[in-house]
């Protein structure tokens, strides 16, 4: 996983994990799935002070899943973390 001391941008994101950037789903997920596009949520979570700082992708065994694979994004708050609300 890369991980990053500054935060990411959406461009590093997509070059880092190219399946982040995609637009639309794999032709062969149902109609009933719901697409949310990964750099839309990440834009949102950098809204509310989450900055994504490194990114991940698995790979594929089937070249038509290329773009479509799983990803993972880890994030870091700017918000001070208050230590007397845990446990």
């Amino acid at each position: 996983m890369k991980t990053h001391t500054n935060t990411l941008t959406n461009e590093e994101i997509i070059k880092l994990a190219p399946s982040a950037g995609a637009q639309t789903p794999h032709e062969m997920v149902s109609d009933r799935y719901s697409f949310v596009p990964t750099i839309q949520a990440v834009d949102m979570l950098r809204s509310v002070g989450w900055l994504p700082v490194s990114v991940k992708q698995a790979g594929v065994r089937n070249d038509d899943r290329n773009g479509f694979q799983k990803h993972i994004i880890r994030f870091k708050s700017t918000r001070p973390c208050d230590r007397s609300r845990t446990g």
